[in-house]
Order: structure tokens, then sequence, then C-alpha cells
């Protein structure tokens, strides 16, 4: 939520919608081009777009994390726990996690 409210404060909602089902999942090329295309972007500006979408919503993870963790070992503990239990959703299911 956060992460959107960041797009949407920055002009990027529209932007942002389209990418957001990549965030978490991964894309293949194809995806990217056809998404690009979409928005009169190349696969590859499309594909950087997403990285710093997923390097924000990780440093937003951890801040949240860090509000509520006891010290920086006890963040990266619950990250690693976080990550587990993402991987063993099936895929398109991670909503539910």
């Amino acid at each position: 939520a956060q992460l959107r409210k960041e797009a949407l404060g920055a002009g990027r909602g529209p932007l942002f919608e389209a990418l957001a089902p990549y965030i978490v999942e991964t894309a293949d090329a194809a995806e990217y081009a056809s998404v690009g295309a979409q928005l009169g972007m190349r696969a590859n500006t499309v594909a950087v777009a997403v990285h710093r979408l997923r390097k924000r919503l990780r440093e937003l993870v951890r801040n949240e994390l860090a509000d509520q963790a006891d010290g920086p070992g006890a963040v990266d503990d619950e990250l690693r726990v976080l990550h587990a239990a993402l991987s063993d959703q099936p895929k398109g299911n991670r909503d539910a996690a």
C-alpha cells in the first residue's frame, strides 16, 4: 500500500498499476515487451522500472520490520522467515500470505 501511495504521489499511478503484477512475480521478456508496448516503453525500460519498484518494496519491508524487531539481526531473521513463507506459496497466490 505504501509503494502504491508513493507512486500515486509521484504521478506514476498508471505505471505502477501496469507493473504491480511483476513486483513479486517474475516475468519474461515477452511480458515486459507487451507491457512496454501498452505504455510506450521499451522492454528493458520496463524491466528497470520493475527492478526499482522491487528495490523500494524491499526497503519498505525492511523499515517496517525494523520498527517491530529487536535489533538489526532480528530484522534479518524476520526477512528470512518472510522470504521462506512467500517462497512456499503457490505462484499467483501470494496475496494470501
